[in-house]
């Protein structure tokens, strides 16, 4: 035993009696191993004898209210406080040996645990495999009909285009001779241009739009790494 086991013990034994006069006795064998210095440690432990026999002498000396220093004689060691500081020490040892049994049977086997965690990590990798190649699928798919939404409306944008341009010509041309038809004629031409110019605007906004969904994507493929990383290390430390 040392000075840090006997001053636990002390303290735990003396748990029944007011904090101040605990403090007190505390601090007071705190100080004589300070002064004993610790190459006398052994020697001070083998002189006080067990945390059992001090709490026992404390208890006692409070009981009978000594004003002076108690004194560590032998004849102490058989009253009833050392009996029941006895009891309370071994039933201390046992419920650590118990609480260590159940920290053991907790942690298992480490061989087990290192195959147990091999598994994991492996089952980690197929899963996250599985969803990264269904993320990745998800994403090519999804930027393919972007570009083929992006074709259509622009096929659509010069479509209309080319029809304003002729309904231009053909109402131009029929002014002429027949009025009404030729200015229905160019006004379906200016709606087609208008049209025309809408596609292209929208196609423009979803080239812009592009971008951002491929920073989202690449965004969430860093959040995955991540996640596996911080994955193994906490398996690289439990192992």
């Amino acid at each position: 035993m040392n000075r840090k086991e006997f001053i636990e013990q002390l303290s735990y034994l003396l748990q029944d009696i007011e904090d101040e006069e605990r403090q007190a006795a505390l601090e007071y064998y705190e100080d004589y191993f300070d002064e004993a210095g610790i190459e006398n440690e052994a020697l001070i432990i083998e002189e006080l004898g067990s945390p059992e026999r001090v709490a026992a002498i404390i208890k006692a000396g409070l009981e009978n209210r000594f004003d002076q220093d108690i004194e560590y004689t032998e004849s102490k060691m058989d009253n009833a406080y050392y009996q029941q500081n006895q009891e309370i020490i071994e039933a201390k040892i046992v419920d650590d040996k118990t609480s260590q049994t159940k920290d053991s049977h907790f942690k298992g086997d480490p061989e087990r645990n290192r195959i147990l965690l091999i598994g994991i990590i492996v089952g980690a990798i197929f899963l996250f495999g599985i969803a990264g190649s269904a993320l990745i699928s998800i994403a090519f798919a999804l930027f393919m009909a972007i570009l083929g939404v992006c074709f259509g409306i622009l096929i659509g944008g010069f479509a209309c285009l080319i029809g304003a341009v002729v309904c231009f010509i053909k109402g131009i041309m029929l002014l002429g001779s027949y009025l009404g038809a030729g200015l229905l004629i160019l006004a379906t031409g200016f709606g087609l241009l208008a049209l025309s110019l809408l596609f292209f605007y929208l196609d423009g906004w979803i080239i812009k739009l592009i971008p951002r969904i491929f920073k989202a994507c690449v965004k969430l493929a860093r959040e995955a790494l991540y996640f596996l990383q911080q994955f193994f290390n906490r398996g690289g430390q439990t192992e």
